[in-house]
């Protein structure tokens, strides 16, 4: 858990715990999503990045099909809206997967 810090992005250390199942990261003021780092966590199962300063979900975080809580609310994205993500973690990842370009 590293919630209520100052981080402006997620520690380079994060992505090489390959057995992390469960990474809190909300509050802080992390700005970027590493969409490549995070899929190569395989048994991570909960993203909390909730109340940071990202201003852009890449759409490759729609292929982290292993998570099944993805919380990204209190950001500054416009896309994917409000709307997608009350729908829960299942809907958003099949949206971002749809955004990817081909």
């Amino acid at each position: 858990m590293i919630s209520f810090n100052r981080f402006q992005n997620l520690p380079e250390v994060v992505y090489r715990l390959k057995k992390l199942e469960v990474l809190l990261a909300n509050d802080n003021k992390i700005e970027a999503i590493d969409a490549a780092g995070l899929i190569g966590l395989s048994l991570l199962a909960t993203l909390d990045l909730r109340n940071n300063n990202i201003a852009h979900v890449p759409p490759e975080l729609g292929n982290c099909t292993q998570l099944r809580s993805c919380q990204l609310e209190g950001n500054g994205f416009r896309q994917p809206r409000a709307a997608i993500l009350s729908k829960g973690t299942g809907p958003l990842l099949e949206y971002l997967r749809g955004r990817i370009a081909s």
